[in-house]
């Protein structure tokens, strides 16, 4: 299964691509884009990246602060970004489908060094700094998705696991108003999350509207056969898991500022609603209160 999806997710684009070189026409935006949209100036901040931080976790101290130091107003940029609405840019030519894959290498370059942001902070001893850049990070991962396909929403998962990574990290080191204010955010990010169904709906209305004759048959069969049910029940599984990680995340930082606040953990979940979280999280896959503690 693993290898299967592997080569949907690497193979799908050469294969719309071929599908539109045999005549499809590519269809108009159905969903209005923000203006100004975050998701643009992301990419932007992506564009402007020099050097390269895909090994940030094992550079040397000096290789990182050299890098963020490079990039510090690609960064900038990039966490400005995120304060504005943001929507994937979905458009099916053959030119927009090279300039989403380029969009798409740009929020991952900036995703890493985002992620060697907090890295350097680490080992600088700078833990409040290394949390707020990884809390960045998730909130990159869940707008990096946010109104595309199944593609899009795969590489938002993977930078939000590793924002997810890097505050899971940090929880120790934490004073309780900073752990009360990450538990806060991850609860107020979770809460704006594009749901599942809104990304099946985004792929499907992709191949609804793909042309007629040739170019119709190969790109339906495509997401018809290679976008399986089973890939998709697969993506469905992980992506509730994502959440529910995340959501947990958000109930120890809350259990953390608790501890530091009354000197012991909660003895139940629902101690910590309403001073540290606003609701009992609960379990994306079965509608029950979130374990707490965590199994």
């Amino acid at each position: 299964m693993k290898r299967s999806l592997t080569i949907f997710l690497v193979a799908l684009p050469f294969f719309v691509a071929l599908a539109f070189l045999l005549g499809g026409k590519p269809p108009a935006h159905d969903l209005p884009l923000p203006n100004p949209n975050g998701y643009d100036q992301l990419v932007i901040a992506g564009s402007m990246l020099n050097g390269d931080a895909h090994a940030y976790e094992t550079m040397s101290e000096a290789d990182l602060a050299g890098l963020v130091a490079t990039n510090a107003n690609a960064l900038a940029l990039g966490r400005s970004a995120l304060t504005n609405e943001c929507r994937v840019p979905v458009q099916y030519s053959i030119a927009d489908l090279a300039s989403s894959l380029t969009n798409e290498e740009a929020i991952k370059n900036l995703a890493q060094t985002m992620a060697a942001e907090g890295r350097l902070a680490e080992l600088q001893n700078r833990p409040a700094e290394a949390a707020q850049a990884y809390l960045d990070l998730v909130h990159l991962g869940m707008e990096a998705g946010r109104g595309g396909v199944m593609i899009d929403a795969v590489l938002g998962m993977a930078i939000e696991a590793v924002g997810r990574q890097g505050l899971e990290n940090s929880a120790n080191r934490l004073d309780a108003t900073f752990c009360r204010t990450i538990a806060s955010k991850l609860e107020s990010l979770d809460s704006h999350r594009e749901s599942w169904e809104d990304v099946l709906e985004q792929e499907d209305r992709l191949v609804s509207r793909l042309s007629p004759g040739l170019t119709g048959k190969l790109a339906t069969w495509l997401f018809t056969h290679i976008g399986s049910t089973e890939i998709r029940s697969k993506l469905k599984k992980h992506f509730r898991e994502q959440q529910e990680k995340t959501r947990a995340l958000a109930v120890q930082f809350a259990a953390r500022a608790y501890e530091l606040d009354n000197g012991r953990p909660p003895a139940n979940i629902k101690y910590l609603v309403p001073g540290y979280l606003k609701t009992v999280p609960q379990d994306p896959a079965t509608g029950q209160d979130l374990a707490y503690p965590p199994r």
